[in-house]
């Protein structure tokens, strides 16, 4: 996996990057020269007499606050109070809701959760009564949920999740959709779930986030999926979407997620315990922590802590795991203390600290399961097993027992053998069953994608095969209506000329004539019946059949029987029309090529099977002709088989006549084919 190369990529962005540092730079004097007149207390700011502004001014004023909401919260609180009061003076249900949002995003950024929950509460009351501000309450709901996860509790979180989601596509459907998707999946893998089963979620956002080109949310779908992988250790498939985040952030000029992705670099090298690769690229990020919240900033120093505890600098690494536990404490953030717990539990033990790494272990496990989850519990136990083996080594020192313990490790010894032998077993037997498992599933979805793509060419064929008889319909009127009308024309003209002129009518010319107009009179009734068979729409399917074969022994001078058994009244009109079709062309296909002078035609339905079988005492043919579908109209009655999803035999051989049998199985509801 290659990781972009960092400093090139910032020297490209210098120019961006020097550009934004001083605009903050300004802003921020002016913030401070506007805040030294601005009551810092709401309740003095209420006793103000308040300048009247229009609701654009109240948005742009808005606009302008925001900015700082990540960077300087506390200033941007203070930006806030005015455009609040002159919202509420005038009832502006929009703009009270907005800057609710964000004052509540900057108590976030503060650490305080509690004021920020009631402030999206508040925010979610005053959308609620203005009918623009409908299209921001899935937003509002899922920063609650926001808040949620900040505290611990997953399950509200979800519950928001989801709330926001349903409102959503409701009201405004793909609206924030794809920033709700990204929370979901991301607390799903917070909660130990597996990456697969967060995947529809990350899709879903990754999704909907290409089509409305957000590609900020798309840096955070990118980051999120990373720090799923990490999770479960997956460490080139996190780099590969880290990768993703980080270039599509240098694209677009996004500063905060460069930070967040460099960080995340740094995490995936923090979890492989090599702390002097993720020391390169938090140092890499560190010009870019001014556009990210205080929050955010507090953790990554944390992560500088764990960086250097696993390089063995332990007084680097004391104040800043401090420094997180004091942080994680003062703003009541469980997230954070369960993380602080864990690693003041590691340094501790690596100082050899053994009994505050204990206190430090079990607050972390007492932590961990008040918010449901089960993390690395293992390791805990590791320092407590290093502790009491600590003790017990001194009094074992102490009171020189060496012998009992040179037996008790031979005992050990044996028990580990064993239960190696037995983890190898399992370790096996779960690979075996894992790779069928697997195996099964391919062999499933390869079945079920044949089955679709079988699906699909048969429904391809019945199309064919519709235009096809459309066509039919269409040649078989103009014959009948256009060039049949012509030739009884011509008939009739010929007899007219008969009665004017009765001498020419004995002659060889008249009546030779006369004859052929009859004959071709008659061919075009047959073509056009066959093209377009009226029987089979003025009667039922076995009298047009049976119409059929009698039309062609009286023209084509072959005897042909007809034989039927069962009602097939109850048919579809599609269906009557594709058996008949098939009758008629292995008919054709005996009167034109076999040479036969018998034929026998028999058509029977039985529980939902239909049955067609057309044989004859013709010269017979080679195999391998069907087979192959060489000519003689077979490739026709292929296709209709295969389109009414149906099988088809034949058995014949040069001089042996020929059979076709032919076989449909129709489901519970007569007229679809299984």
């Amino acid at each position: 996996m290659n990781i972009p190369f960092v400093n090139n990529n910032i020297k490209k962005k210098r120019y961006g990057l020097f550009y934004n540092a001083l605009r903050i730079s300004v802003a921020g004097l002016y913030i401070y020269c506007f805040l030294l007149s601005v009551p810092t207390s709401g309740q003095e700011i209420q006793h103000l007499n308040i300048p009247y502004k229009d609701t654009n001014a109240i948005l742009k004023e808005i606009d302008y606050a925001k900015q700082f909401v990540a960077p300087y919260p506390d200033s941007a609180l203070k930006l806030m109070h005015l455009p609040l009061q002159q919202s509420r003076q005038q009832y502006f249900y929009y703009g009270n809701g907005i800057i609710l949002l964000h004052m509540g995003s900057a108590y976030i950024n503060k650490g305080l959760y509690e004021q920020a929950e009631l402030l999206y509460k508040e925010a979610i009351h005053n959308l609620e009564k203005s009918g623009w501000g409908r299209r921001e309450i899935p937003r509002a709901i899922c920063e609650l949920g926001n808040v949620f996860v900040l505290k611990g509790s997953y399950e509200q979180a979800l519950k928001h999740y989801y709330d926001a989601l349903n409102i959503a596509k409701k009201e405004l459907p793909d609206l924030n959709i794809d920033f709700i998707y990204s929370n979901m999946a991301r607390v799903l893998i917070q909660m130990g779930r597996d990456p697969q089963s967060a995947h529809y979620y990350f899709d879903k956002a990754e999704e909907i986030a290409k089509k409305y080109s957000n590609y900020f949310i798309l840096c955070k779908v990118y980051n999120n999926k990373g720090v799923a992988f990490v999770t479960h250790k997956k460490w080139d498939s996190s780099l590969y979407y880290f990768n993703k985040a980080y270039e599509l952030s240098l694209r677009e000029n996004f500063p905060d997620m460069q930070f967040l992705t460099l960080s995340n670099f740094g995490v995936v090298y923090l979890e492989q315990h090599k702390g002097d690769s993720a020391l390169i690229y938090l140092q890499k990020s560190k010009p870019f922590e001014m556009y990210v919240s205080i929050p955010i900033r507090e953790r990554v120093r944390a992560m500088w802590g764990v960086a250097y505890l696993q390089t063995k600098q332990y007084r680097k690494a004391m104040p800043l795991l401090l420094r997180q536990f004091e942080e994680a404490k003062r703003s009541e953030d469980k997230v954070q203390m369960r993380e602080a717990h864990y690693n003041l539990a590691q340094l501790y033990g690596a100082l050899k600290d053994y009994r505050k790494a204990y206190h430090s272990a079990w607050s972390y496990i007492r932590l961990n399961d008040s918010m449901g989850g089960e993390e690395i519990i293992k390791n805990v136990n590791n320092m407590e097993v290093a502790f009491r083996t600590a003790e017990k080594e001194k009094t074992i020192f102490k009171n020189k027992l060496l012998i009992a313990q040179q037996e008790q490790e031979l005992a050990n010894k044996d028990k580990w053998m064993i239960l190696f032998v037995s983890c190898g077993v399992i370790l096996l037997l779960v690979l075996f069953f894992t790779w069928r498992a697997y195996y099964s599933r391919q062999k499933f979805i390869a079945q079920k994608l044949h089955n679709m793509e079988q699906r699909r060419e048969i429904e391809n064929l019945k199309a064919t095969i519709k235009g096809e008889e459309n066509e039919r319909l269409r040649i078989a009127r103009e014959l009948h209506d256009g060039i049949g009308g012509l030739i009884s024309a011509a008939k009739m003209n010929l007899v007219a000329l008969g009665k004017e002129n009765n001498s020419i009518t004995t002659g060889d010319i008249y009546q030779s004539t006369e004859q052929i107009l009859a004959e071709v009179s008659d061919e075009l009734r047959l073509t056009a019946h066959n093209m377009m068979p009226k029987a089979l729409m003025e009667k039922d399917l076995v009298e047009a059949i049976t119409s059929f074969c009698n039309y062609t022994r009286q023209h084509k001078n072959i005897n042909i029987e007809m034989q039927a058994y069962g009602r097939f009244d109850g048919l579809p009109d599609a269906v009557q029309l594709g058996i008949y079709r098939i009758i008629q062309e292995l008919v054709h296909n005996v009167v034109k090529h076999a040479r036969a002078s018998r034929a026998l035609v028999q058509l029977a339905l039985q529980d939902n099977i239909i049955s067609i079988t057309v044989e004859d005492n013709g010269k017979g043919m080679d195999p391998r002709l069907v087979e192959e579908g060489n000519g003689v109209g077979l490739e026709s009655v292929k296709t209709r088989v295969k389109s009414m999803n149906g099988t088809y035999s034949v058995n014949t051989g040069p001089g042996k006549g020929t059979s076709f049998y032919i076989e449909f199985e129709l489901d519970a509801k007569i007229g679809s084919y299984k």
